[in-house]
């Protein structure tokens, strides 16, 4: 859905997509019919149209097992193509009402005449009822989508402000362990060490220097954020598979030498 028509939703929303209610223009008929329900359709079509709805819908579908982008037509689309057939039928059956009532003198009425105007009322009947049904679908299909994009940019605020909120709480041990990850694997002997295992040492570190560290490491925020942090770093063939009893421990004296100085810059700022 484009910008131009979320904000126009927004504004009004039931009136933005919706064909509104028709009043007729008839004292005798409480709803419009003929060419006066014709003509307040094309009203609102003209106004449906500068809304810049789309005419097509996009997916993606597997096709033989291939991914394949596949366009549809909206129901914006069909109700346009099915109002241009209502209109079609509707002149025909007018000029066959029209070539009735205009008959010679004579009255001669042509018994295939009435047969094909009795069956161009049906036909007129099940498309303007077929259009109805395109229009609750168009209206429903833009409900959905408005709601969708509404839900979306609700989740995304409240992922954001959940970040936030990590990020607030954590900032101190964050910060640090971008700065020693950053630090150990800049040292090549380092690089067969796995960065579970650092990160350990980095909790103990904060626990050590009152510092809180993130309890749960497996929650999605956590993993998102150490993996943002290593991406600058070449993954080493250990990290795979078992670890091997030589990289199983760091010297945690030497560790907390050489990240001592790290905690006391970051508790600083």
């Amino acid at each position: 859905m484009s910008k131009k028509l979320q904000n126009k939703i927004t504004k009004n929303f039931d009136k933005a997509f919706s064909f509104e209610h028709f009043t007729s223009q008839s004292e005798l008929n409480a709803e419009p019919v003929g060419r006066d329900f014709l003509n307040q359709f094309v009203s609102e079509l003209l106004r449906l149209n500068s809304l810049s709805i789309p005419l097509a819908k996009h997916h993606i579908e597997s096709i033989n097992g291939v991914p394949t982008p596949v366009e549809y037509p909206t129901y914006f689309l069909q109700l346009k193509q099915q109002f241009q057939y209502v209109q079609y039928l509707t002149d025909k059956l007018e000029h066959l009402q029209n070539k009735l009532i205009d008959y010679p003198e004579k009255n001669e009425v042509l018994v295939d005449d009435v047969k094909s105007l009795n069956h161009c009322h049906e036909k007129v009947a099940q498309a303007k009822f077929t259009l109805g049904m395109l229009v609750g679908a168009h209206n429903q299909e833009m409900n959905n989508a408005y709601f969708n994009e509404a839900g979306i940019t609700k989740m995304q605020a409240e992922q954001l402000k959940a970040f936030n909120k990590y990020d607030n709480t954590y900032a101190k041990a964050l910060e640090l362990t971008q700065k020693v990850l950053s630090h150990f694997y800049s040292i090549e002997s380092n690089h067969p060490f796995k960065p579970g295992l650092v990160i350990d040492y980095i909790e103990m570190l904060c626990n050590e220097n009152n510092v809180d560290y993130p309890k749960d490491r497996k929650s999605e925020i956590f993993k998102d954020l150490i993996n943002a942090y290593l991406k600058a770093i070449t993954p080493h063939p250990n990290w795979k598979g078992a670890t091997k009893d030589e990289h199983k421990q760091i010297d945690k004296k030497a560790f907390m030498k050489e990240y001592k100085p790290f905690i006391k810059l970051v508790l600083k700022r």
